[in-house]
């Protein structure tokens, strides 16, 4: 696998007290990372300091098999997150001077703007100004100028978020179509749904500022992680035993556990598979 982002013992905070900790990973070229985490657990901030808008206390983050200054904005990376730089902007332009800016002459960023307004379905809000679309279609407005730069490395920030579900399936397509061209993707979000809109994808965990690791697509933890509550016969359910402190791969209960959902839930057994 070639590397697209190398991170190690990335660390920030605000004063005294730290919000990223120790923070390594890394994604290759045509990789999906979903950085799973409840709220608060630093996964905006992680991207913020990827991106360079952060400067970190301590860490190296190499970009493409470069070294990279953590204060300088990457130049062959791209960023969707929520902010209002683009918000005296209508949707057409926010994708629109986002390409001529990354590059492009006029002709190919009109002709890419219309074709994703068109493709998700908002030609009617293209010329409406982003601050007074709906929560979606400001989200929206974030997200598809970096997906639409198709740059080598593409971070987005909690991109399902508010998003209708006829629409999240569009931008899951859009990512894995990203990937496919060979863009490194990094997104976070707290909904556990991503996994499994994005298929192929790997799933990181985020809880109290620290990353406990990646776990690859197709590996039995992550598919067995996202079987149904109440598995069909024939399928697994990815319990942990609470009494023991062990994992399972079982189509049956165990005594004492209960079924892998939750976020913090990957995460201990992230741990118990590594030890």
């Amino acid at each position: 696998m070639t590397l697209a982002i190398d991170v190690m013992d990335l660390t920030f905070g605000y004063g005294q007290e730290p919000i990223l900790k120790d923070v390594s990973l890394k994604v290759g070229e045509k990789e999906v990372l979903v950085v799973l985490g409840p709220n608060g657990s630093g996964k905006t901030t992680l991207l913020r300091v990827l991106a360079g808008a952060l400067k970190p206390s301590r860490g190296h983050i190499s970009l493409l098999g470069k070294d990279v200054d953590v204060a300088t904005f990457f130049l062959e990376a791209d960023v969707g997150i929520d902010d209002y730089t683009f918000s005296n902007l209508t949707l057409f332009e926010a994708i629109y001077y986002h390409l001529i800016l990354r590059g492009n002459d006029s002709a190919k960023a009109k002709e890419t703007a219309n074709m994703y307004l068109k493709l998700f379905n908002i030609t009617s809000a293209g010329r409406t100004y982003l601050r007074r679309l709906s929560a979606g279609q400001r989200k929206l407005g974030m997200i598809l100028p970096a997906i639409a730069s198709r740059s080598k490395v593409i971070l987005l920030d909690e991109p399902f978020e508010q998003i209708d579900p006829a629409r999240k399936v569009k931008l899951a397509a859009e990512i894995k179509n990203l990937a496919l061209s060979g863009s490194a993707v990094v997104l976070n979000t707290h909904e556990i749904e991503a996994l499994e809109l994005l298929g192929d994808a790997s799933a990181g965990i985020m809880l109290g500022g620290k990353y406990f690791g990646t776990i690859k697509p197709g590996s039995i933890l992550l598919d067995s992680y996202l079987t149904m509550e109440k598995p069909a016969e024939g399928q697994v359910l990815l319990e942990i035993d609470s009494e023991s402190g062990k994992a399972y791969i079982t189509s049956s209960s165990v005594k004492g556990a209960r079924p892998l959902r939750r976020i913090e839930d990957l995460a201990q057994l992230y741990a118990l598979s590594n030890r």
